[in-house]
């Protein structure tokens, strides 16, 4: 799924960086594709100041574009692409349905006059795509589809950033979106041989749960959470182990209410985790009593010979948005 694709498009095939900029940190993912297989180039992370990006708007440009700058220095990459998100928090989406025989201009056209009703905020002030779902299941003569909104301010703080530190925007995403299309493109050699795959992916503001059946998005949802950040280099405190175990019972709970599927056997774990990540993880088994593994979007690519791939792999469920944006294209 793409979003603010309309908005934002590089004409050029220069290489893309997967950016991801957080509140706290910024990660920086080079790869090389090719049709023998990806190759990660550089990668680099440097936490932020304090306070230079409040509840996802960046309020000191400056720190964090030297942030940035710098990361490309040390993950020695030349490229001047980046692929970003915004936060989900700061964006408004719907979903619509549409004619299905409508062609691309058409479909952008009846969104734009949808929008006028579930915005607002003046049209002339927001950036707004979409993306055709599928076929309503009751009328297959309508589609659905997902209509995305950004503030023009808010985009532009964004490409403010990038453009000090020298480089353009090949795609804006928004977080939330961009994790569920990099779940459904995971390597093949990570994935699941169970026919129903629950993904949890822990963000900034909230917890996302995604479900996968036989290989396709059936499920989402999200819920905010009270992520400080304050891990300890050991383990996590036990009230965040209780806080993340609760908000899955109940992530879990609200899928079963709606589906009536049969109970989930496996789960996946990435997102803005700590280091040590054992203490969750018996946490989630014993309470959920399912199977958990860590997501390594890494696991089927190679790394350049400069490149510590011990460290990146230590780290790769960390790794998940980054990862996402440097393999996309517009």
């Amino acid at each position: 799924m793409m979003l603010l694709r309309h908005f934002l498009r590089s004409k050029e095939p220069s290489p893309t960086l997967g950016l991801a900029i957080g509140s706290r940190s910024i990660q920086l993912l080079a790869l090389d594709q090719s049709p023998q297989g990806d190759t990660v180039t550089g990668y680099a992370s440097q936490p932020l100041p304090p306070n230079c990006i409040v509840e996802g708007q960046i309020v000191k440009p400056e720190p964090v574009a030297e942030c940035i700058a710098q990361l490309q220095q040390q993950a020695k990459t030349t490229s001047a692409y980046a692929a970003i998100t915004i936060p989900h928090t700061l964006a408004i989406t719907k979903t619509l349905t549409a004619p299905a025989h409508l062609n691309d201009d058409d479909m952008e056209a009846y969104v734009r006059l949808e929008a006028d009703h579930y915005i607002p905020y003046p049209l002339d002030q927001v950036a707004i795509d979409f993306a055709v779902l599928d076929h309503c299941p009751n009328n297959q003569e309508q589609v659905n589809v997902l209509l995305a909104a950004c503030a023009q301010t808010i985009i532009a703080q964004y490409i403010n950033v990038l453009q000090r530190a020298q480089l353009q925007p090949s795609l804006i995403d928004i977080d939330t979106y961009a994790n569920q299309q990099t779940l459904q493109q995971l390597p093949s050699g990570h994935a699941t041989t169970h026919r129903t795959a629950a993904y949890v992916v822990l963000q900034t503001t909230s917890i996302a749960l995604t479900i996968q059946l036989n290989g396709q998005l059936c499920y989402s949802r999200e819920q905010s959470w009270p992520n400080t950040g304050r891990y300890s280099d050991d383990a996590l405190s036990n009230t965040l182990v209780q806080q993340i175990t609760h908000i899955v019972a109940v992530l879990l709970d609200a899928f079963y209410v709606s589906s009536h599927a049969q109970p989930i056997e496996h789960m996946l774990l990435a997102g803005d985790l700590p280091p040590c990540t054992a203490t969750l993880m018996v946490a989630l088994k014993q309470q959920l009593g399912i199977t958990l593994e860590l997501v390594n979007p890494f696991s089927m690519i190679s790394c350049a010979p400069d490149v510590d791939s011990t460290l990146l792999q230590r780290y790769a469920p960390t790794w998940l948005l980054a990862y996402g944006l440097a393999i996309r294209r517009v």
